[in-house]
């Protein structure tokens, strides 16, 4: 897969989270997707996980639950810091978001690792502090 479809599929599953379309998020992925997340995030401890989440069953439950932790206003990518070679890539960039409960705001770092195949992501390593998070559950 060349660097520009990796790109592409990667803006678009950002989209998606952004506009909360999980089923469309769901088809950008191999069916046997395996998806980590920090272990310290609120939203895995909901679904009683380690952090690795196998298939895309588990990833919508976590996708869900997540939802009703923090909802993304804006994910924005360094575009200067993408590094694509073989089948992986990563990403950098700043979430912003907020909480459908209590209504504060946060934003953090991210990085996200990412194998393809057969134009899909196979698997999502997803780095980034969760801290945040958790204060917005107070």
């Amino acid at each position: 897969m060349d660097n520009k479809k990796k790109n592409e599929i990667f803006h678009q599953v950002l989209n998606d989270l952004e506009k909360g379309d999980i089923p469309h998020l769901l088809d950008n992925l191999t069916p046997d997707i395996n998806w980590h997340e920090p272990s310290t995030s609120i939203a895995i401890a909901e679904v009683r996980s380690t952090g690795r989440l196998k298939g895309k069953e588990q990833v919508k439950n976590f996708l869900q639950r997540l939802e009703r932790v923090f909802t993304v206003d804006h994910f924005t990518i360094n575009e200067d810091k993408t590094i694509m070679q073989d089948d992986k890539a990563a990403f950098f960039g700043r979430a912003d978001y907020h909480s459908p409960t209590t209504g504060q705001k946060g934003s953090h770092e991210w990085a996200v690792e990412c194998t393809f195949k057969n134009n899909k992501i196979n698997d999502w390593h997803v780095y980034r502090d969760a801290v945040p998070e958790r204060r917005m559950r107070k």
